[in-house]
């Protein structure tokens, strides 16, 4: 059975093309003063515009020109102008297709062209094995390799030639991938992951199912379903170095592979590159899922703290409301008295007649208002405790804090927490900002 093209045919056409556009044309076309020497030694002008094209289509792209092939107008009247010679030559050097296949030997002896080999191919899929562990797609991959051929001079071999080393190359890079990702893994870790496909004892998904449907929305909830999810995945204990024994663009694509394919074609995907699929999966959620925590915390305690200053606003609102018929009742008082003082130098009489039912209402009014003192949004904060109480012990045991000398006493009460909750203490450690006693 034929194998399948990985190249297609327009493709090929385009990479096999001689240049036609003047900057390209300008680039590969411009004969050097050893090649103008090699020219100029041809008697007639259609052996020396022969000559030259057949230089040209060895350097770029890469290949002997077909018999009767006709180079683009561009191509051939800038060759032409360097040989001194007309573009109607060429039809002339053509008539003679021996001299062209001496004229090419002469060219790949005296240029250095070497035509390629089949000891060449495992060479070449070494040279392209990392190109296509960044970039596995066929198309930059042959791409690279014409390239890396014109450089060395090596005639550009056929399509089925290049698709074979872009097949061994991308496989090779697969294998290097894999090998990568599962070194460092232990027995314990393949158990780990392959429960995660296992069929469920009880409920309706898997837990790679399970683990990839965390909610996004931002709640107490959301954060706590997140968060286990996350503690689930820390606990199969993957090794730091997976991440260093393998390219991020490596990572990403087995890891979009993890997370794409169904569970039940994950099962049926042979080791050892199913350990390599989920060990890059469960990576790149613990990347997502602690993001998503983080994300999640941020929101929800922005929107706690904006509706803490709602709360506090409105109160200061309501307060100003309640107190300002009973001090418009206290500075009518306050500036009798002092009008009494002015007039007469004393208060008796002043004092006689005020109405101390009223003030005695309108000071009672004024205390009930203020209370313990001005709104605080802090305190509206910590009404909102029982909330936070769902997620802050995960918070705390999944992830650790770091700061700047400023936050030094900050942290330690974290720690304190942590340990409080670790140990579910219920009386405080000491004080947190001067060390637990």
């Amino acid at each position: 059975m034929a194998r399948r093209q990985i190249l297609t045919a327009s493709f090929w056409s385009r990479l096999m093309a001689p240049p036609s556009e003047d900057r390209e044309v300008a680039m590969h076309c411009t004969l050097t003063p050893d090649e103008i020497e090699a020219v100029a030694r041809k008697r007639t002008a259609a052996t020396r515009l022969g000559y030259a094209v057949s230089l040209a289509y060895l350097r770029h792209p890469g290949r002997v020109r077909e018999v009767g092939e006709q180079p683009n107008d561009v191509m051939l009247a800038f060759l032409a102008d360097q040989v001194d010679a007309s573009v109607s030559d060429l039809a002339v050097y053509d008539r003679r297709p021996q001299t062209r296949r001496e004229h090419i030997g002469q060219i790949m002896g005296r240029f250095g062209y070497q035509a390629f080999s089949g000891s060449l191919v495992r060479e070449l899929v070494h040279w392209l094995t990392p190109s296509a562990g960044e970039d596995p797609r066929p198309e930059p991959l042959a791409i690279s390799l014409t390239e890396e051929l014109r450089r060395r001079r090596i005639l550009v071999p056929a399509r089925r030639t290049v698709e074979l080393i872009d097949r061994h190359a991308i496989q090779r890079a697969e294998n290097v991938r894999i090998s990568a990702l599962i070194q460092d893994l232990h027995p314990d870790h393949h158990n780990a992951l392959r429960a995660l496909i296992a069929p469920p004892e009880s409920g309706e998904v898997s837990t790679l199912s399970w683990l990839k449907a965390a909610p996004k929305s931002a709640s107490a909830k959301s954060i706590k379903a997140v968060l286990d999810r996350l503690m689930v995945v820390r606990a199969i204990g993957l090794p730091a170095s997976l991440r260093q024994n393998i390219s991020t663009s490596a990572l990403d694509s087995l890891a979009g592979e993890g997370l794409r394919i169904t569970v039940q074609n994950l099962r049926r995907m042979a080791v050892p590159r199913l350990w390599a699929v989920l060990s890059a999966a469960c990576l790149r959620l613990e990347e997502q899922l602690t993001d998503l925590a983080l994300d999640m915390f941020d929101k929800l305690l922005g929107r706690s703290f904006r509706k803490a200053e709602q709360q506090s606003s409105d109160k200061a609102s309501t307060l100003l409301i309640n107190i300002i018929r009973p001090l418009q009742s206290l500075k009518a008082f306050c500036r009798e008295a002092l009008t009494a003082r002015l007039q007469t130098g004393h208060l008796n009489g002043m004092l006689d007649t005020a109405n101390w039912g009223e003030i005695e209402s309108a000071t009672s009014a004024i205390e009930t208002a203020l209370g313990d003192g001005k709104p605080d949004k802090y305190s509206e904060l910590i009404g909102k405790y029982q909330t936070a109480r769902q997620f802050a012990p995960l918070i705390i045991k999944c992830f650790d804090f770091k700061g700047a000398a400023s936050a030094a006493s900050l942290l330690r009460a974290v720690d304190v927490l942590r340990i409080m909750y670790n140990t579910n203490k219920r009386k405080r450690l000491g004080d947190p900002l001067r060390g637990a006693a």
